[in-house]
């Protein structure tokens, strides 16, 4: 069986990127990192050991 040793980045829908991005470095202190033009508001933030937060600002595919 695989072992799970760590992951590249997660991925988080937000509604607002640039309030969500002031929260992650304000209060975590998450560092900016460069980002592609991907066709969609969002940010990557640095969480260390090669890892990344992704926020991107696109509609729920699950809400009603």
């Amino acid at each position: 069986m695989a072992k799970v040793i760590g992951f590249d980045h997660v991925s988080i829908l937000v509604t607002n990127a640039e309030h969500s991005l002031n929260f992650y470095q304000d209060l975590l202190g998450l560092d900016l990192l460069e980002r592609p033009n991907l066709g969609f508001v969002g940010y990557w933030l640095d969480l260390g050991a090669s890892q990344s937060l992704h926020l991107m600002q696109l509609p729920n595919p699950y809400a009603n």
